[in-house]
């Protein structure tokens, strides 16, 4: 929301419209369109939908509308930073919950994925020296990871049991592609199918 009309670089008016503010107070929208910001770095960006609300006393930027546009915004030493289309590193580790997230409003798609997803059960897996030699997963969970013989190399060959007929074959060649969160099992790629199987 902005109260100052010379900022939009397209606008149209709108007849009616209300907007609830923090203390139950309404204002009146008088128009919706795109704001044109400069950026610290000199480039420009630009929000899109911005209404219009003469009524203001400072520009508001809805953090809920954000939230659901798919932005991560973070405030720490009185700077807000507002990031898209972004992976999520923090203190080593990948966060896997970020990725599953990306995948859900699908920014990430086809082995670029599984890839991502396999990097971080890996990483959160294997002794670091952050951690005095403890894995990530073991430092968040008390869980002792020393299963080391189920971690395979991603797009290495796989096989799965196929039960159709005594004459098929017994097994199909697929490629591995990671883990299931949760669930005892492999996620392999079919090529044939072109989808993925938990073996």
């Amino acid at each position: 929301m902005c109260p100052n009309k010379q900022w939009f670089s397209s606008f149209q008016e709108l007849d009616g419209g209300v907007v609830l503010m923090g203390n139950d107070n309404t204002c009146q929208t008088k128009g919706i369109g795109t704001v044109r910001l400069k950026m610290h770095d000199g480039t420009i960006r630009r929000l899109t939908d911005v209404r219009y609300v003469p009524d203001l006393k400072k520009n508001l930027i809805s953090l809920g509308v954000l939230d659901v546009s798919g932005y991560k915004v973070t405030m720490e030493g009185g700077v807000l930073k507002v990031v898209r289309d972004a992976f999520l590193v923090m203190k080593g580790h990948v966060r896997e919950k970020a990725l599953q997230g990306l995948v859900k409003q699908g920014l990430l798609k086809g082995a670029k994925t599984e890839a991502l997803m396999y990097a971080s059960h890996i990483v959160n897996r294997l002794p670091a020296s952050a951690f005095d030699g403890k894995t990530p997963k073991e430092v968040w969970s008390g869980q002792h990871v020393s299963d080391y013989d189920r971690l395979h190399i991603f797009g290495c060959p796989a096989y799965f049991h196929v039960a159709e007929s005594k004459l098929d074959p017994r097994a199909k060649k697929t490629v591995f592609v990671g883990f299931n969160e949760g669930v005892k099992g492999f996620r392999l790629w079919n090529s044939e199918s072109k989808k993925i199987i938990l073996s």
